[in-house]
């Protein structure tokens, strides 16, 4: 049961990616000239802003003149993790942060071929500095990722 409120979340996640990317995309000329603007004060050192960014490389823009390439090695990684899901035991037992990695990638090729690019849309900047604009299946994969990392690195001290 816990697995499939888990797996309900990752899809709820991912349709919530869908749904805010196609409406900053709507909105993206009034987010752009500033006559729209989404900014909460999280913490006193923390805010948040909506954005609007096309980008065509992966993380931070990086590797944009790549973009075809990026995009098959994206569809690549989707297609062994989804068999990986499918067939492998291991990551069955840890289906939910392969399902983040998988589902938020997923995002980011639907927005290659609908949009041409990747919409990022979520600024957040800690003590005044700003640490990159984001999707939430950018996110998806990050905590997709930290959570493999930590479960190995806690398998791993167990065995010790």
């Amino acid at each position: 049961m816990k697995k499939f409120l888990m797996l309900s979340l990752v899809i709820l996640l991912f349709l919530l990616d869908i749904i805010l990317k196609k409406a900053v995309v709507t909105f993206s000329s009034q987010i752009v000239s500033g006559n729209m603007s989404v900014h909460l004060p999280i913490l006193p050192f923390v805010n948040f802003d909506l954005a609007y960014v096309e980008n065509t490389g992966m993380a931070w823009g990086m590797f944009s003149s790549f973009q075809s390439v990026i995009l098959l090695i994206r569809m690549v990684l989707i297609g062994i993790i989804g068999f990986g899901i499918l067939k492998n035991k291991s990551i069955q037992s840890q289906i939910v942060p392969y399902a983040l990695i998988f589902f938020g990638a997923v995002g980011n090729v639907i927005d290659t071929f609908v949009y041409g690019h990747v919409i990022d849309m979520l600024h957040f900047t800690f003590w005044g500095k700003s640490y990159g604009i984001f999707n939430i299946a950018d996110a998806m994969i990050f905590l997709g990722a930290l959570l493999i990392i930590f479960s190995r690195k806690r398998a791993y001290a167990i065995k010790e």
